[in-house]
């Protein structure tokens, strides 16, 4: 059940970059069979080197500084003076030259320096292949960042597993299978609208642990916590690392609707759950102990009350096996 839903997860967060890549690959391909008729409207243009530096120069710099991170009201705001500055002398297809240009940080002061360089019979063909590599520039970067949320989907999937090591115990930074698990867990996150608070000590040793095995204790007391809150108002999910001595503590609070007291001495029994049938193995919290106390001779400890459930594990830093 819990490889069922990792696997459901993985692969909603997998298609939405892909389907980025494909659906960006696809508007490059088309966008850049406009490129010879801008590029022959450019090249008929006589220019001073020294305008031509000024233009590039210009076009270059928006372009190193990237899209610009502007609230809607803002981009609106540009997005009309940029189209009244257009509008006003003439130039073709100004609405989609509006938009590049806001995003990529080219005001009305660029573009008053382009024209002062550029004669006006040749601002639309100017304008028209700045548009074009602004165009480019933001496909590419769509492209690149849909791979790279693949890429770094790969890895933790990699890291959570740790498929390419053998079962043995190594010294581990804590946060990583942690970071891991909520990347596995992130499509359920969202979907349950939960707030993730780290309160992450940096400076703490890596405990000597089976990394696998410890990820699973993530997974389970992470997938509990965001079962817990569905319904409340409140959904938080505060981690909070720390070292205590030799002993790595990992405590994990949520706001749900807390552990009733009378089950509170079964919530670690094989197949005991509090979920509804076909939601809950029982199994989970089982497992936790075993990985915790049987495997890495570390502690699990519980307390729960309405709004305020918290589970603090400790990992001692040495294995003593």
């Amino acid at each position: 059940m819990s490889l069922g839903k990792l696997s459901a997860g993985l692969a909603h967060e997998l298609n939405n970059p892909s389907a980025a890549v494909v659906r960006s690959s696809k508007e490059l391909a088309k966008h850049l069979k406009y490129v010879p008729d801008k590029f022959k409207a450019v090249i008929r243009i006589e220019m001073d080197e020294h305008k031509v530096d000024r233009v590039n120069a210009i076009l270059f710099d928006s372009v190193s500084k990237g899209i610009q991170e502007l609230s809607m009201m803002e981009k609106g705001d540009l997005e009309d003076e940029i189209l009244d500055w257009l509008d006003e002398r003439g130039v073709e297809d100004s609405d989609e030259l509006a938009e590049n240009f806001v995003d990529f940080g080219i005001g009305v002061e660029q573009l008053d320096a382009i024209a002062e360089d550029t004669d006006e019979e040749d601002q639309q063909a100017v304008f028209g292949w700045i548009n074009q590599v602004l165009t480019t520039e933001r496909l590419v970067n769509e492209i690149e960042d849909a791979s790279q949320r693949i890429s770094d989907l790969v890895l933790s999937i990699k890291s959570y597993t740790h498929m390419d090591q053998a079962p043995e115990k190594v010294a581990t930074d804590i946060h990583d299978g942690i970071n891991n698990t909520i990347t596995m867990l992130n499509h359920k996150l969202k979907g349950s609208n939960v707030q993730i608070v780290k309160n992450y000590d940096e400076n703490i040793s890596q405990p000597e642990i089976l990394p696998s095995s410890v990820n699973q204790v993530w997974t389970n007391l992470l997938d509990n916590a965001i079962d817990a809150m569905d319904g409340e108002n409140e959904k938080k999910l505060t981690i909070t690392t720390s070292q205590d001595g030799d002993f790595i503590k990992v405590i994990i609070n949520d706001t749900g609707a807390g552990i009733p007291e009378e089950v509170m001495d079964k919530i670690f029994d094989p197949f005991f759950t509090t979920k509804p049938i076909g939601k809950g193995t029982g199994l989970g919290l089982e497992n936790v102990q075993q990985i915790i106390r049987v495997n890495h001779n570390g502690t699990v400890d519980v307390a729960s009350e309405p709004g305020n459930t918290t589970f603090k594990v400790c990992i001692p830093v040495k294995s003593k096996a």
